[in-house]
């Protein structure tokens, strides 16, 4: 709802609009993972504009971002957060389609600010930190010895000489 908009000579001099976006998707090229359902509230005025909240459904658990751009005509100053809750890492390696089956169940936040969004601005002024937790987390079905040993291939007969020397219990 735009509650308030006033044009002049000198453009947009005031602007008051709320608004919400309801079961959005936004597609990326290449994610494994889908960004859909996603429910929005943001405001903007004739300088800032302000994601008030955002949620995105991911792996049965939740994405929520709050952000906050300041005088974004010009200076473009950006703050904001993002809060993972309860995404399951199995659903969500499933949908990554990732080599192993993993356990757990994720939870972060990340907090950001910045100015400017081109390229330059955005690799010397964005900032952050965050944090990520994995509760009862755990990879299942894979043998990790086989794993860094086929890394570790270009040492010769590395290998067979581990596996050779494991007792059955390990192989």
């Amino acid at each position: 709802d735009i509650h308030q908009m006033i044009l002049g000579e000198e453009g947009l001099l005031v602007l008051a609009l709320e608004g919400r976006l309801t079961d959005g998707k936004i597609p990326f090229k290449g994610s494994p993972v889908p960004v859909e359902n996603i429910d929005a509230h943001f405001e903007a005025s004739e300088s800032d504009f302000e994601i008030k909240k955002m949620v995105v459904p991911i792996a049965s658990g939740n994405m929520a971002i709050t952000s906050k751009i300041v005088d974004y005509l010009s200076e473009q100053k950006f703050t904001g957060d993002l809060a993972l809750e309860g995404v399951q890492l199995r659903e969500l390696a499933k949908q990554a389609d990732f080599p192993a089956d993993i356990e757990g169940t994720l939870f972060g936040d990340l907090k950001w600010k910045g100015e400017g969004f081109d390229q330059k601005s955005l690799e010397t002024l964005l900032s952050g930190e965050g944090t990520v937790e994995v509760k009862d987390g755990r990879i299942v079905d894979v043998n990790i010895l086989k794993l860094v040993l086929s890394k570790l291939s270009f040492i010769p007969n590395l290998a067979e000489q581990v596996e050779n020397n494991l007792s059955d219990e390990y192989k």
